[in-house]
């Protein structure tokens, strides 16, 4: 198993979840690797957050943002630096082929079809 993100709304279902995972995971002969699994919980409100989380036997340390499928996920459930990190992207990608966009070699359709890509 890698890069999976299970989403409770409660800590019960969470609880709940994880443990079926798990059942899931030994039954198939997969093992859950501690050092690498980690949580997160996100909310608005402002308030302390346990550093550790403990299910059955095992024990998982908090992060306050990770990155799932390219998407940077933060604790607060703010979009902000995800948007900033995208545009940011854009730019580059822009400016690495904005010599290549503003010539003359090439005509309107070819630079309508790199720019798409």
């Amino acid at each position: 198993m890698d890069d999976l993100v299970i989403i409770a709304r409660t800590p019960d279902g969470l609880d709940e979840m994880f443990l079926t995972l798990e059942k899931e995971a030994r039954d198939a002969g997969l093992i859950l690797n501690q050092s690498k699994t980690k949580y997160m919980k996100t909310t608005r409100q402002k308030g302390k957050i346990t550093q550790q989380y403990i299910i059955g036997q095992n024990q998982f340390e908090s992060v306050n943002e990770f990155t799932y499928l390219g998407a940077q996920i933060n604790r607060q459930n703010k979009i902000s630096e995800e948007i900033r990190k995208r545009l940011q992207t854009g730019n580059r990608c822009y400016y690495a082929h904005k010599k290549l966009l503003s010539s003359n070699l090439l005509n309107y359709n070819s630079k309508i079809q790199i720019y798409k890509k």
